[in-house]
């Protein structure tokens, strides 16, 4: 995964930055939230870790504009937090961050946290996929039910919908219109 760790202080985010290789993720970095927002929207990033409190813009406003930006797939995000700061803990959690981790962090907690994220996003990134073929095979649903499947000329409901159609461009346009129907008898043999 792409890691972005947002930290303005510069030793939590060489650990941080050491701790998530070590685990084997790509890492990039940021010192504050508007720095950390330039990279977002330029960078495809799975993970945010940031700090809470950062100069510019802060970790909530950060978290926000994330969730509301229209970038492809899911961005799982961590809050920062101060050991027994559970309220700035919440806080993030309303803002739409997914977890946070208490400073100073514990490596193992961050692993399983990164372990989480990967599941979730796994399963974002599947959600769309399963997504667009739903959309996919609800649209040939939608043609297959007004065609017919020898011919593939229009069904007996397309006609329906066609002759709404018709109808309108006739009053629309103050035109005449005749509709001839023929029956074809043994037709499919």
């Amino acid at each position: 995964m792409r890691v972005l760790i947002v930290e303005d202080d510069a030793m939590p985010r060489m650990l941080l930055k050491l701790a998530v290789e070590k685990f084997g993720h790509e890492c990039l970095v940021a010192e504050d939230g508007t720095q950390a927002w330039d990279i977002y929207q330029n960078t495809t990033v799975n993970v945010v870790i940031s700090d809470r409190i950062m100069p510019g813009m802060d970790g909530i406003e950060l978290c926000r504009r994330i969730r509301e930006s229209p970038q492809p797939g899911y961005t799982y995000f961590i809050f920062l937090s101060a050991l027994g700061d559970r309220e700035e803990a919440f806080a993030g959690l309303q803002a739409g961050a997914d977890d946070y981790l208490t400073k100073p962090f514990v490596p193992d907690d961050l692993r399983a946290r990164l372990l989480v994220a990967a599941r979730i996003t796994e399963l974002h990134r599947k959600l769309v996929e399963q997504q667009a073929e739903l959309k996919r095979l609800n649209q040939e649903l939608f043609e297959q039910g007004r065609r017919d499947p020898l011919t593939h000329l229009g069904n007996r409901l397309r006609l329906m919908e066609d002759l709404v159609v018709v109808i309108g461009q006739a009053e629309r346009y103050d035109k005449r219109y005749c509709a001839v129907l023929c029956d074809v008898d043994h037709f499919k043999a």
